[in-house]
């Protein structure tokens, strides 16, 4: 069963699209079928303020409405852009934050959300803020191998 893939990107003009839900995750519109089980991938965004964060409070959103029937697993790093979450994903050692990717592959997943972009983008005064962290092309490139690995 190919799972839903969301893309949240600040990145301007990615177009790589999303995969709906498998249609029985969320038949008839109540409460689901079965357990559904939620992958984070994102940045700061999705990792300061744990307990308290958007991620957080999908959860207790989904806790207060459908108990038990929603698993949301949050593996967002603070600073991450594609490329570094692509080498976390391999294992490549020194790897920024190798550890908080252990067990990511330990439960399968009904839906993933991908919340990057910002450092993607991110520019240093050292060229007169003209080159961006990330290339575009190796921007596309990275996310369309994580859609992929998803």
């Amino acid at each position: 069963m190919r799972i839903g893939v969301v893309i949240l990107s600040v990145v301007a003009g990615l177009a790589l699209g999303t995969h709906a839900a498998p249609a029985e995750v969320f038949a008839g519109g109540g409460p689901p079928a079965q357990h559904v089980s939620v992958l984070f991938i994102g940045d700061s965004l999705s990792d300061f303020d744990r307990g308290s964060n958007h991620v957080d409070r999908l959860q207790s959103a989904f806790d207060a409405v459908w108990p038990g029937k929603v698993s949301i697993h949050n593996y967002a790093v603070r600073g991450d852009y594609i490329d570094r979450v692509l080498d976390r994903l391999d294992g490549k050692s020194g790897t920024y934050g190798l550890e908080r990717y252990d067990g990511i592959w330990d439960r399968a997943y009904d839906w993933a959300f991908v919340s990057l972009g910002h450092n993607d983008t991110r520019a240093w005064d050292r060229d007169g803020f003209a080159t961006p962290e990330i290339a575009p092309e190796r921007t596309r490139e990275g996310y369309q191998d994580l859609i992929a690995r998803l």
